[in-house]
């Protein structure tokens, strides 16, 4: 073989060599991308779950807070009623069992209050937090949690209202 014959050949061989590898290059790289985008669905997919499950937990959380801050006339009244039941009690007069039920229905909705405060503080952002702060510092001694203004009671649920997709991420 003279080298003339060979310049086609190897030509040939080379031209099937650099195709092969385009191909072998092709194929990995339709793989790469196709895994990158499949994670990425994967990723969008979770994060939307759990974006889901956390706007679920703050509609329970609001519509719970809401149902206690809607039952503050009713334990006002109460608590003033039971209270002169509490001074006719202590001169014999007044019926025990009542006060005694009384006082387990406002334990039960301090302690339903203060969870739910709780909870919102951990599901929602700075103004939900703000806002529980405020009513708190309104309490004292003297001072229960339902006695706040009614302004107060008001901007924590506005609050609530107004965080509902605090730190989820938007869709597009």
């Amino acid at each position: 073989m003279s080298g003339d014959a060979r310049v086609p050949f190897f030509k040939e061989v080379v031209l099937l060599i650099i195709g092969g590898l385009l191909t072998v290059g092709g194929t990995l790289l339709g793989v790469y991308l196709n895994n990158k985008n499949e994670r990425e669905e994967w990723e969008r997919r979770a994060q939307f779950q759990l974006d889901q499950s956390i706007l679920d937990q703050r509609v329970k959380l609001a519509e719970r807070t809401a149902k206690i801050l809607n039952q503050v006339d009713l334990l006002e009244l109460n608590y003033l009623v039971e209270g002169g039941k509490a001074t006719l009690a202590k001169h014999g007069q007044g019926e025990l069992e009542d006060i005694i039920v009384y006082r387990k229905a406002v334990a039960e909705l301090n302690s339903e209050f203060f969870a739910v405060s709780s909870l919102n503080n951990m599901y929602f952002g700075p103004e939900v937090k703000e806002a529980s702060r405020n009513i708190l510092a309104a309490t004292g001694d003297e001072v229960h949690w339902w006695q706040v203004s009614s302004d107060l009671r008001q901007k924590y649920l506005d609050a609530i209202s107004g965080e509902m997709g605090y730190g989820l991420k938007k869709r597009k």
